[in-house]
């Protein structure tokens, strides 16, 4: 399972508007996935971002303030995913 941050104000627009669209796109490449909305300030700070609502994934921030259209969200998030996955072959 993949673990999504989702960094902003809970419950806002842009927050929930970003959630649907990364849902869209992680459904779109059928990956079993998690997303956690975070709201704490300590955190915020821990990631040193400058703009919310942003979307982070494992320990780097991959958007901030503005998110890309359905599409190029599904190219990042496709190569982020082909990254840190190990390659698995079953014989």
């Amino acid at each position: 399972m993949i673990a999504i941050q989702l960094f902003g104000i809970t419950e806002s627009k842009n927050l929930v508007a970003w959630r649907k669209l990364v849902s869209e796109a992680l459904e779109q490449l059928e990956i079993d996935f998690n997303i956690q909305v975070v709201s704490d300030l300590e955190q915020f700070i821990r990631y040193d971002l400058t703009g919310i609502p942003a979307l982070v994934i494992g320990e780097e921030v991959l958007f901030q303030r503005e998110l890309p259209d359905l599409e190029e969200l599904v190219a990042v998030l496709r190569e982020k995913i082909e990254n840190t996955t190990p390659n698995q072959h079953v014989a």
